[in-house]
């Protein structure tokens, strides 16, 4: 079943055009990597999908029983890259907050909510954590309890902006394995990253951003090739293979620099 349908999609910001006919389609079970250099669009691409900027052309389409009833945060669960949190709330409490889209107003949660935010806290490895007040925890226990947050939402369709980045090795492995995790449930996945490696290990499906408009799409085999690498990263790369999977490392730049001829 597909959970999103992109089609056309133009976005400018601030007169720049960011998103140039952008087309894709999200499935139930898929774990799809949003891949590309610096300023590709990625981020930009997240927020649209969700209806947090107004397109100038194309279109959007959000499939379910959820979206089909207007019900757009039971939807899609969104976790941004910025992680400043600026109220002293415990994770506890900021877990139940992606309780909200299920909780009606002025009531309390019950008993499936706080269900769901014990589970997406094991989940997450921050239960140890739950009466920390936020502010006090390291970038790394911040990022987990943001993650838990979204995964207590348990909306069918989970959009995660650079969830790896400022994690060590083992933590994001973990991520990445709670994303797959997500993906076999049936849910579907798009997470937004820059450590090729993780793309190539753990990503059913790759979208590869350059110049706002999607310059390759397929499975890591298919897209992380040296000539598409060369020609949008300006990087050359190590490849390799292990019992998980793919290897991908990149291990000098090209002679021409950056690979602007990819935009």
């Amino acid at each position: 079943m597909t959970l999103l349908s992109v089609r056309d999609l133009k976005v400018d910001l601030g007169g720049t055009p960011v998103l140039r006919g952008v087309s894709f389609d999200i499935g139930e079970g898929e774990v799809v990597g949003l891949i590309g250099p610096n300023g590709a669009g990625k981020s930009t691409l997240l927020r649209a999908a969700q209806g947090l900027l107004t397109p100038l052309g194309g279109k959007v389409e959000r499939t379910g029983p959820q979206a089909a009833s207007g019900e757009g945060g039971k939807a899609i669960a969104y976790l941004p890259q910025e992680r400043e949190i600026a109220w002293p709330i415990t994770v506890e409490a900021l877990v139940m907050l992606g309780r909200l889209p299920h909780i009606g107003p002025f009531a309390s949660p019950g008993p499936r909510d706080r269900q769901a935010a014990e589970q997406a806290m094991q989940l997450a490895g921050v239960t140890p954590l739950r009466h920390r007040a936020v502010t006090r925890l390291s970038g790394g226990e911040r990022a987990r309890a943001l993650l838990a947050r979204a995964l207590a939402q348990e909306a069918p369709l989970l959009l995660a902006d650079e969830p790896t980045a400022g994690l060590d090795p083992a933590q994001q492995m973990v991520v990445m394995r709670i994303f797959a995790g997500q993906a076999a449930a049936g849910r579907g996945v798009v997470v937004c990253l820059h450590d090729l490696g993780l793309a190539a290990r753990w990503c059913t499906r790759l979208l590869m951003l350059a110049g706002g408009r999607i310059v390759a799409e397929g499975t890591p085999q298919e897209v992380l090739t040296a000539e598409v690498l060369r020609a949008v990263y300006g990087v050359e790369v190590f490849f390799g293979a292990s019992a998980d999977g793919m290897v991908v490392m990149p291990v000098g730049l090209t002679p021409a620099g950056a690979g602007e001829g990819a935009t």
